[in-house]
């Protein structure tokens, strides 16, 4: 987990078809592993998430149709975010301002510090299951270094093509190159 120090970074949370999200203690003995349930969602939990730069805020996402904010230290819900359609999977974006959820098929940003929405996207057909974000620009160097031995990436015929219809050179990672 990230954020908190040694303490917080032991606690690991888990969401259940039972509407329950549980918190559990990794350094704990196998007897007394959970620490604590969280129970506030109506329908199966379907994805949590530790929100960055917070070290006691948990995001979780239910097919309630809705994603909560979780003050860990209290074992309370702080805040929810209504959808109109089951929450598949929840995203707390770097900075633990905003978060994206997957609904139906609507992808939503939200503001969690004035629990609004920033952008709402129906772009898909069927309903999104999950979310990524992409790795930050230190990461992406770091991994285009180790990759390749000399920080550099490789061209590659066949990753792209041109709207022309030919094939067009690509510039990508050298894991990326078959």
């Amino acid at each position: 987990r990230e954020g908190g120090g040694a303490e917080a970074a032991t606690t690991l949370a888990t969401g259940h078809p039972d509407h329950v999200v549980r918190l559990w203690d990794a350094r704990a003995a196998a007897s007394s592993v959970m620490s604590a349930k969280l129970s506030s969602h109506a329908a199966a939990v379907s994805s949590v998430s530790w929100v960055p730069g917070s070290e006691f805020l948990l995001a979780s996402a239910s097919h309630d149709g809705n994603v909560k904010l979780w003050d860990v230290r209290a074992h309370r819900c702080v805040m929810t975010l209504k959808h109109v359609a089951p929450v598949e999977d929840v995203l707390p974006l770097p900075g633990g301002g905003m978060l994206a959820s997957a609904s139906g098929a609507t992808l939503t940003v939200w503001d969690i510090l004035m629990g609004r929405i920033l952008q709402a996207v129906s772009a898909h057909s069927k309903t999104i299951t999950s979310l990524a974000r992409d790795a930050s620009a230190a990461q992406r160097r770091a991994t285009r270094r180790r990759i390749s031995g000399r920080g550099g990436v490789a061209s590659c015929r066949g990753c792209a093509a041109s709207s022309r219809g030919r094939a067009a050179r690509a510039r990508v990672p050298l894991a990326r190159c078959g």
